[in-house]
C-alpha cells in the first residue's frame, strides 16, 4: 500500500512538472482570444473598436495566467494592440459601411494571418510565463537591450498633452494612447511607449504612489504664464514648460522605477537609473 502511495505521489509530482510545458501555439490563442471587436453608435453611425477581456473564469492553469497578467499590465497590452490595429486595420477600412458580421469575419482573418505584427504583445506574455517556470516550445527570452531614464522621461512627459489654451487662460488637457505628442517623436518605440502609458494610467487602479501627483499645481504654474490663445507658439511655449516641470519632478521618476521594479523579471527591456 505505502509503494502505490509512494508511486502515486510520483506521478503527481510528474504530472505538476509536465503542467509547466507549454505550446507556443497555446499561448498565442489564450492571448488573441482575449482581443475581441466591439461596436457601438456614434453620431448615427456604427462604430467599431476593440477591448482586451481582463478577466476570464476558467479552471485552465494558462487562463488563470492571463488574468494574473493582464491585471498588472492591461494598459501595457491595450496600448500596444490599439497602436498596431488603428494602423493595420482599422484604417483601411474607415470608408464605407460594413456589417458587425462582415468586420467580425475580417477581424478573425486578420488576427491568424498577421501574427507577426502582434509580436510585442506576444513577447512580453511569453516573458511573464517564463519568469514563472514555464517552458515554452520554441521560446526563448534572448538577449534584452537597455535604457535609461533619459529615454524613458521624454516619452512619457509627452502623454500629458497640452492641445490648447482657452480663451480664459485654462489649458486643455489631454493624457490618451492616441491624443499626445508622440507622433512626431523621432524615435517611436512601443514596447516603453506602451509601458509609459501603462504607468501613467496605472495611477488610477491601485498602483503605488502618484506619477501625477503634482500634474494640477504644474498646469497652474502655466497657466499664471499667462500664454496667449489661439496661438500656436504659445502654446508650444506652454507644453514645453509643463513637460519641464515634470521632468525635474522626483514623484514622476520615481513612478517608472517602481514600475519596473514590479516586473522586473519579465521586463523586454533593462531600465538603467
Amino acid at each position: 500500500m505505502r509503494k502505490i502511495a509512494i508511486c502515486l505521489g510520483a506521478i503527481l509530482v510528474f504530472s505538476n512538472l509536465w503542467s509547466k510545458d507549454l505550446k507556443l501555439e497555446d499561448v498565442r490563442k489564450v492571448l488573441m482570444d482575449r482581443i475581441q471587436l466591439e461596436s457601438s453608435m456614434y453620431k448615427g453611425k456604427k462604430v467599431f473598436f476593440t477591448l482586451v477581456i481582463k478577466k476570464k473564469k476558467s479552471d485552465d492553469i494558462l487562463e488563470q495566467e492571463c488574468n494574473g497578467f493582464l491585471a498588472g499590465n492591461y494598459f501595457w497590452v491595450t496600448y500596444l494592440k490599439d497602436q498596431i490595429l488603428e494602423e493595420d486595420f482599422f484604417k483601411p477600412r474607415r470608408e464605407g459601411n460594413p456589417t458587425k458580421d462582415s468586420m467580425e469575419e475580417s477581424f478573425k482573418d486578420f488576427k491568424q494571418s498577421n501574427v507577426k505584427l502582434f509580436q510585442p504583445v506576444f513577447e512580453l506574455f511569453l516573458r511573464y510565463l517564463y519568469s514563472k517556470g514555464y517552458k515554452i516550445e520554441g521560446f526563448s527570452p534572448g538577449e534584452i537591450k537597455e535604457y535609461t531614464m533619459d529615454e524613458i522621461l521624454p516619452i512619457a512627459v509627452r502623454f500629458v498633452y497640452p492641445s490648447e489654451i482657452l480663451k480664459d487662460g485654462r489649458i486643455r488637457l489631454h493624457i490618451c494612447a492616441f491624443i499626445n505628442a508622440l507622433k512626431d517623436y523621432r524615435e517611436r518605440n512601443l514596447l516603453l511607449e506602451g509601458f509609459v502609458f501603462q504607468v501613467i494610467m496605472g495611477r488610477q487602479r491601485g498602483e503605488k504612489g502618484n506619477v501625477l501627483g503634482n500634474l494640477k499645481r504644474y498646469v497652474d504654474l502655466v497657466r499664471s504664464l499667462k500664454f496667449s490663445p489661439g496661438n500656436e507658439r504659445e502654446l508650444y511655449r506652454a507644453q514645453g514648460a509643463l513637460w519641464m516641470l515634470l521632468l525635474r519632478d522626483k514623484y514622476f521618476r520615481d513612478a517608472f522605477v517602481r514600475a519596473y521594479e514590479k516586473r522586473k523579471l519579465y521586463m523586454p527591456f533593462r531600465l538603467k537609473y
